[in-house]
């Protein structure tokens, strides 16, 4: 247990399980680039007729990418718990 400790803490920040740990769904790179991409659509959006109404401003990346998504991945203890879950969908 304390090799793994010892390990995982020589990861880097923007590693899978450092994130994890963290409790992050993208690293910060990642972030800022997408919250990029959202400025700018948003600035090519308002140069259209609908951004001159108001109309279907642009979705973000960021949000996309950074909030919880419910249809992500699921874990299972056993075949039957998959089979209740498969059931409930």
């Amino acid at each position: 247990m304390g090799l793994a400790a010892t390990l995982a803490a020589g990861l880097r920040s923007y590693s899978r399980l450092q994130m994890k740990m963290a409790g992050m769904k993208i690293n910060l790179q990642e972030s800022l680039l997408a919250l990029i991409v959202d400025k700018l659509s948003v600035l090519a959006w308002q140069n259209t007729e609908d951004g001159q109404r108001g109309f279907n401003y642009p979705d973000s990346i960021y949000k996309a990418l950074a909030e919880d998504n419910e249809n992500e991945c699921y874990g299972f203890e056993s075949g039957d718990d998959f089979m209740d879950k498969w059931r409930a969908l």
